[in-house]
C-alpha cells in the first residue's frame, strides 16, 4: 500500500491554546536547559508545565512490601471528555514507600510499588479488570536475552500487574501470552534457519514467577501464542497493509488484555505499546521471525519492510485495541541505538501507564527525547481513530515529562534517524517542461494554491516517507509542484531535510532555499540545509522533476542539532497544514475510500483515469453524455484490484466532442459515488 496516496478530509478544530509568555518555555533537549525561542516568546510545548495535581483528587493507597508499614496516598485526576490520562512514575518519586536512585537496581517490591502507584493515578486496577473473567497479560519477550539488558519486559513488572489484577478481581483467570518472533519453542518446527530454539518464558523467569506464593490458589497460566489456534479477523476499514489477520483464540476469548511492552528504540523510531502487537500473531502462520512465513519459506509472513511496517502495526493494533484496556510500559531497563543485541542498555527506573495505546506511545516518545510527529505508527493510529495522538489532549499524571525524559540514541538506520516526511500535500497537474529554471506556474514564488482549485489537487496523504509522484502521472518527463503550509511556534533557525532522485527545488515563503540538479540515489535525506522559519504561518513549495527512474522526494523540517546520534527531530510544535485557513487539525483525518484524477482534461484524444482505491474492493467507472446515456463502462473485480488503478479511455469516432460526466463507485454500503466532468475536444 505504501508509495500510494489517498484523498483525505480534515477535521478542523480551534488552534491549540498557547501558554502565556514565560509560563512554559520550551526545553527540547533536557540536558541543554536552554530555550529555543527568544525571551518571552510563547510556545505550545507544555512538557515543563506539570505543577502537580491540584484538582479532582481521590485517595488511593499504595501498598508497601514491608509488613506493618503504612501505604502512601496517591491522587487521581478525573479524565475530561476528549482527554487521555497517562501516568509516569520514576523510582525517585517521593510518594513511593521507598524511593531509590535512578541508577539503582530496583527490587521486586520496588517495582510493584511503582506499578501500583502508576495505576492508582489512573483510578486503580479495578477500573480496568472489574468483571473480567479471562485477563491476558501481553509482555514483550521477543529475543533470547536477559531482561536486564532492556530487550524484553522485566518479569517483575508483569508479576506486579498480575498481583494487582487478583487484588481487584480475585476470581479472574490470568494468562500471560506472547508470540515471540526471535525464538522458536521446538526444533521440529520449520523456522527460519538460525532462529534460536528454546523457552523464553523459562529463560526470563516467567514460569518460576507464576509459582510465586502470592499466586497460591489463583488461576494463572502461560500460553505461547505462536502455537495457539487462531481465527481470521478482518480489520475495520480502512485497512492499511492487509484486509485480515490470524488472531490467536486466547486473545479472542479474553475479557480484557493488559499490554506490557518494554520501552526501546527501533528502526520504526521507537517500540512500546503499538509495536508490541506484532507479538500477538501466531508463528505457525506468520513464521519465526514473523516476516518469513510458515513453514519456512512461505509468503504468509508479514512484509515488515520499511515501506509497510508501520501500516501493519496499526492494522493489528486496531484489532487488539478493542480488547486492550490498559497499557503498562516497562521503562525499568530500556534499550537505545537498536532494539536488539547491537543496542545499548539504558536504565530509567520508570513505569508509564495509560488506557490508550496511542496516547501512551506519544508520552513514551517524548520521554525518549523524540517528537511523536516523527513516529509514523503513532500518526497513523491517530488518523485511524482508535486513540489520541494529539499532545494537547493528553494529561500527564505523576512525574512530569520534563523531569523524567532523557534523550535516547536513535537507531542509525536511515528510517530511525529521519523521522517522518510531511505526508499531506496538494499538487499541481504535471507540466511537460522539465527545465528546473522554467516557471511553469507563471509565478512559482508567489502563487498561493488552494486545494481542489485551478488545477491543484485536493489534499493527498502518502503512506511513505518517499512522496511518490508516479501515482499522479503515468508518464516520465514531467514537472510537478507540491505545496503545503506549516505553523511554526517561533521564528527560529531550523534544518530542511530533503532528498530526491533528480532535479528538485524548495521555496520557503517565496524564497528559494534549496536546489539540486542532476541524478543521484534518493536517500533519507540527501541533504540537510539551514533555513529560518517565521513565527506563525509559513508556506512551502517543492518543484520536482522526473526524466528517468523513480519520481519521488522526501522532506522534513527538523531542529538544528549537530549530534549525529540524536539529530533528525521535527521542530517541536511545527504542524503542517494543506490549507492556509486551517489553524488546527485534529488527528481524526478520515481517508476517503477513493480518489479520482482525470488527465488531461480537456483532451483531444486519450483520457487517463487514475483511481486510488483505499478499500481494495471492486470498482465501477461509468461515463455518460449530457442526455444521461451511458457511453462507456469499466469494472474492476476483486481479483484485479490494486490500490492504484489506471485506465485509458480512447473515444472512437462515434463519440462526438462535448461535455461528458463520469461516476466512480467502490463496493461497500458506506462509500459515496465520486462524480466529475470531462471535456472532449475533437
Amino acid at each position: 500500500m505504501n508509495k500510494t496516496l489517498f484523498f483525505i478530509f480534515l477535521s478542523v478544530l480551534a488552534a491549540p491554546a498557547v501558554p502565556e509568555a514565560n509560563k512554559c518555555q520550551t526545553v527540547r533537549h533536557a540536558p541543554l536547559e536552554t530555550d529555543r525561542c527568544s525571551a518571552g516568546l510563547p510556545t505550545i510545548n507544555k512538557d515543563q508545565c506539570q505543577t502537580g495535581i491540584s484538582e479532582g483528587q481521590l485517595p488511593f493507597v499504595v501498598k508497601s512490601d514491608i509488613p506493618g508499614e503504612k501505604g502512601s496516598v496517591a491522587p487521581f485526576l478525573f479524565k475530561k471528555k476528549g482527554q487521555e490520562n497517562v501516568s509516569i512514575v520514576q523510582s525517585t518519586n517521593p510518594s513511593l514507600p521507598h524511593p531509590i536512585a535512578l541508577d539503582q537496581t530496583p527490587s521486586k517490591g520496588d517495582i510493584e510499588n511503582m506499578v501500583r502507584y502508576a495505576l492508582s493515578l489512573l483510578g486503580g486496577m479495578n477500573n480496568f479488570v472489574s468483571g473480567c473473567s479471562l485477563v491476558v497479560i501481553k509482555p514483550n519477550i521477543v529475543d533470547m536475552e536477559s531482561s536486564e539488558v532492556g530487550i524484553v519486559t522485566d518479569v517483575n513488572v508483569v508479576r506486579a500487574v498480575a498481583v494487582l489484577v487478583f487484588e481487584a478481581n480475585p476470581t479472574a483467570h490470568i494468562v500471560i501470552a506472547e508470540g515471540a518472533g526471535g525464538w522458536c519453542p521446538s526444533d521440529t518446527l520449520k523456522c527460519y534457519p538460525g532462529t534460536p530454539i528454546g523457552d523464553g518464558f523459562a529463560l526470563y523467569g516467567y514460569r518460576n514467577m507464576i509459582t510465586d506464593s502470592v499466586f497460591t490458589g489463583k488461576k494463572i497460566d502461560i500460553v505461547d501464542l505462536n502455537v495457539d489456534s487462531s481465527d481470521t479477523v478482518f480489520v475495520d476499514p480502512p485497512y492499511y497493509a492487509r484486509e485480515s489477520y490470524a488472531i490467536p483464540k486466547t486473545l479472542l476469548k479474553a475479557s480484557c488484555i493488559i499490554n506490557v511492552p518494554v520501552m526501546k528504540i527501533h528502526f520504526t523510531g521507537m517500540t512500546a505499546c503499538l509495536k508490541n502487537n506484532i507479538g500477538v500473531l501466531p508463528g505457525i502462520i506468520y513464521g519465526w521471525p514473523k516476516a518469513w512465513g510458515y513453514p519456512y519459506p512461505s509468503n504468509s509472513g508479514l512484509k515488515h519492510s520499511r515501506d509497510i511496517k508501520d501500516e501493519e502495526i496499526v492494522d493489528i493494533a486496531s484489532i487488539t485495541s478493542k480488547k486492550i484496556k490498559l497499557n503498562v510500559v516497562d521503562a525499568i531497563m530500556c534499550r537505545e541505538k537498536h532494539k536488539g543485541y547491537s543496542g545499548l542498555s539504558k536504565r530509567r527506573n520508570m513505569i508509564v501507564g495509560g488506557e490508550d495505546m496511542v496516547s501512551t506511545d506519544n508520552v513514551c516518545a517524548r520521554l525518549m527525547g523524540l517528537n511523536p510527529d516523527d513516529i509514523e505508527h503513532i500518526t497513523l493510529a491517530g488518523i485511524k481513530g482508535f486513540g489520541i495522538s494529539n499532545t494537547d489532549s493528553i494529561k500527564i499524571l505523576g512525574d512530569s515529562i520534563a523531569g523524567a525524559k532523557t534523550e535516547f540514541i536513535k537507531d542509525l538506520d536511515p528510517d530511525g534517524i529521519f523521522g517522518q516526511s510531511n505526508r499531506i500535500w496538494i499538487f499541481s497537474l504535471p507540466f511537460s517542461n522539465t527545465d528546473i529554471d522554467y516557471d511553469n506556474l507563471g509565478g512559482e514564488t508567489t502563487v498561493l494554491p488552494e486545494p481542489g482549485k485551478n488545477n491543484w489537487t485536493q489534499p493527498l496523504y502518502f503512506f511513505d516517507d518517499y512522496i511518490n509522484l508516479e501515482t499522479l502521472t503515468p508518464d516520465s518527463n514531467n514537472t510537478i509542484y507540491a505545496h503545503t503550509y506549516f505553523y511554526s511556534p517561533c521564528a527560529e533557525s531550523a534544518e530542511l531535510w530533503i532528498g530526491s532522485n533528480e532535479d528538485i527545488k524548495a521555496f520557503l515563503n517565496g524564497t528559494e532555499v534549496y536546489r539540486f540538479k542532476g541524478e543521484r540515489t534518493h536517500n533519507l535525506p540527501n541533504d540537510i540545509v539551514p533555513i529560518v522559519t517565521q513565527q506563525g504561518l509559513n508556506r512551502l513549495m517543492v518543484k520536482a522533476i522526473n526524466t528517468k527512474g523513480t519520481f519521488d522526494f522526501c522532506l522534513n523540517i527538523c531542529e538544528t542539532d549537530a549530534r549525529a546520534d540524536y539529530h533528525g527531530n521535527r521542530v517541536w510544535g511545527l504542524k503542517f497544514y494543506p490549507d492556509s485557513t486551517l489553524t488546527g487539525v485534529s488527528e481524526k483525518i478520515s481517508i476517503s475510500p477513493v480518489y479520482v484524477n482525470v488527465m488531461p482534461n480537456p483532451s483531444m484524444r486519450e483520457i487517463t483515469f487514475n483511481i486510488y482505491n483505499n478499500r481494495q474492493a471492486s470498482v465501477q467507472l461509468k461515463i455518460f453524455d449530457l442526455q444521461g446515456r451511458r457511453v462507456k463502462e469499466k469494472i474492476w473485480q476483486n481479483k484485479d484490484i490494486n490500490q492504484a488503478l489506471r485506465w485509458n479511455w480512447n473515444p472512437d469516432k462515434s463519440v462526438p466532442a462535448g461535455v461528458y460526466f463520469y461516476t466512480v463507485k467502490i463496493a461497500g454500503n458506506d462509500t459515496k459515488e465520486i462524480k466529475g466532468k470531462i471535456v472532449l475536444l475533437k
